[in-house]
């Protein structure tokens, strides 16, 4: 069954950098200068790495007017120099989700979020939803976050709070392992490694590293779902998912702190659909519905992440009802969470294809 385990990695590498948008066309060449001297250092270190990315801070209130301008910006240098950006941050009001959106459409490396301070911000995220049926893939690169934005490598909530650096992991296969042979050493040995690394590349760069975000998340057959349900002795979403969840998230933090590891952002498991074979299968089987992801937000920082939802047969209202039952969780937990929807005309049970994702399948509602 786990015949596709690979080495372990950093997920994303991301440098978190304050960029002036008001320097308009230098814009680029600030990113660019970064971007060198980035690379040059992970090269150095030596660090086996996924993807580069940068993280810029959220705009102010006077910068929203220039959406467009340094999203057609952040485009040129992401396409340039073959790098993740996530540098157009607002908060939820006055129609900016829908801005958001439309600056978005076409930039395949740019990415962006939405903060929801309140529950009240998540009104606006739901009717974009409804208005942007057919840019669905933009909306792979845009998060509603709430009710604070986490420091995090992970994208699209990942935003300059403070400048730094921090590493997100692809570790699944490792993890299923060391649990399995209820042996942790190897796991601590990875995450010493990676958290020296941050360290050094950091130290070359002249900032902070910020830490690691030990979050368990998925890439395809490297699915966090498979090790959950292995846990708990069921599938997903059947009584004992929770339990397993938290038990997962202990022991990662647990393991982290034994390694010495500084972490950072979310450090749950990610129920990522799109990026999860095997959660892509509990849709389509109408086993996970979105009501189930929503729930289970209480026990894992992406409740609902990816998840293709359809605009025929939900409501505005019901969308609403489940973001606010996922606002209440991060509230419980005093915690950070981000939601990332897709929405279609497609019903339950049909698929949406992506380049990047490959099969997406569209989930229930309830």
């Amino acid at each position: 069954m786990w015949g596709w385990l690979a080495f372990p990695l950093v997920r994303a590498a991301t440098l978190h950098v304050r960029a002036s948008s008001f320097a308009g066309d230098g814009l680029v060449g600030v990113l660019e200068d970064w971007v060198a001297r980035f690379r040059e250092a992970l090269d150095r270190v030596g660090v086996r790495l996924w993807t580069i990315r940068l993280a810029l801070q959220p705009l102010s209130s006077s910068e929203y007017g220039l959406i467009d301008g340094i999203a057609s910006r952040l485009g040129e240098f992401a396409e340039k120099e073959k790098v993740l950006v996530a540098g157009l941050h607002v908060e939820a009001g006055h129609g900016l989700t829908r801005r958001l959106l439309q600056a978005l459409e076409g930039l395949e490396g740019v990415y962006g979020s939405v903060l929801a301070s309140g529950m009240e911000g998540l009104g606006e995220y739901v009717d974009a939803l409804y208005r942007g049926v057919g840019e669905w893939e933009t909306y792979t690169r845009i998060a509603v976050v709430f009710p604070r934005r986490p420091i995090t490598p992970y994208f699209p909530a990942a935003s300059t709070v403070k400048e730094g650096l921090t590493f997100a992991l692809r570790y699944v296969d490792l993890l299923y392992s060391t649990v399995k042979k209820d042996d942790m050493e190897e796991l601590r040995r990875f995450l010493r490694e990676k958290h020296g690394e941050c360290m050094r590349v950091a130290g070359e760069l002249g900032v902070e590293c910020l830490g690691l975000d030990v979050s368990p998340s998925p890439w395809m057959d490297e699915s966090i779902t498979q090790v959950i349900e292995s846990i708990a002795g069921t599938t997903i979403p059947n009584p004992g998912t929770a339990w397993a969840i938290n038990w997962l998230n202990n022991l990662v933090l647990r393991e982290a702190e034994k390694a010495g590891v500084r972490v950072t952002g979310f450090n749950e498991v990610m129920l990522s659909v799109a990026e999860d074979n095997t959660l892509k299968n509990r849709v389509l089987e109408g086993k996970v519905k979105l009501r189930d992801l929503a729930l289970l937000s209480a026990y894992c920082i992406a409740g609902i992440d990816m998840a293709a939802i359809s605009t025929t047969t939900t409501s505005r209202q019901e969308l609403l009802n489940l973001l606010y039952d996922t606002y209440t969780a991060s509230k419980v937990k005093k915690n950070s969470l981000g939601v990332r929807l897709i929405p279609t005309t497609s019903r339950p049970g049909e698929k949406l294809y992506s380049k990047k994702f490959g099969t997406i399948p569209v989930a229930a509602t309830t």
